[in-house]
């Protein structure tokens, strides 16, 4: 098991992931940490985990980028944000164990289908779920769950169930 962790990697991708992006100011210029990532970054670090920069900045079909330092500019900016030096790639491998990007949409595996559409028909199911609660009679053990899954899917308030009143539930 402890291989495995040594072999295998996280990438992360730099702009509009780990570093805002907004207007191009040119292959040097890299944004303000973004510190929820920034944080992620630490703990997969702290946790023994590699983790590389994973940035088209460095990518071969940029001509005149290696000319111009860029994969020194992110590693210093990853020294002063994230706190040590991180290998900057451009290419994914076998050993790539998972991509953060901003721009990645997560496929099923061997199934063809964006995790997002799976995981929105969840969302959908529940929000039927929801709706359907609502004159429902729940102990109040099961109405404290049943909101406290709604905060974790994030759903809408116009599915948010109520206050008991009489044991019945009220929507908001």
């Amino acid at each position: 098991m402890a291989d495995e962790k040594q072999q295998g990697w996280f990438g992360v991708d730099l702009d509009g992931t780990l570093a805002f992006h907004g207007e191009w100011k040119g292959p040097l210029h890299i944004g303000e940490p973004i510190p929820a990532m920034v944080e992620q970054v630490k703990a997969l670090i702290a946790n023994g985990e590699t983790v590389k920069i994973f940035t088209a900045r460095i990518a071969s079909s940029v001509p005149g980028l290696e000319d111009l330092n860029v994969k020194k500019a992110i590693q210093d900016w990853c020294e002063k944000h994230v706190g040590q030096r991180l290998e900057v790639t451009a290419t994914k491998d076998y050993n790539t164990i998972a991509l953060f990007d901003d721009r990645a949409v997560q496929i099923e595996r061997n199934a063809g289908v964006p995790v997002v559409e799976n995981a929105m028909r969840g969302l959908a199911a529940a929000e039927i779920l929801f709706s359907n609660l609502a004159g429902c009679t729940l102990t109040p053990a099961a109405l404290k769950a049943a909101n406290e899954l709604h905060a974790a899917l994030g759903l809408p308030d116009s599915v948010k169930l109520g206050q008991v009143e009489e044991r019945r539930i009220l929507t908001r």
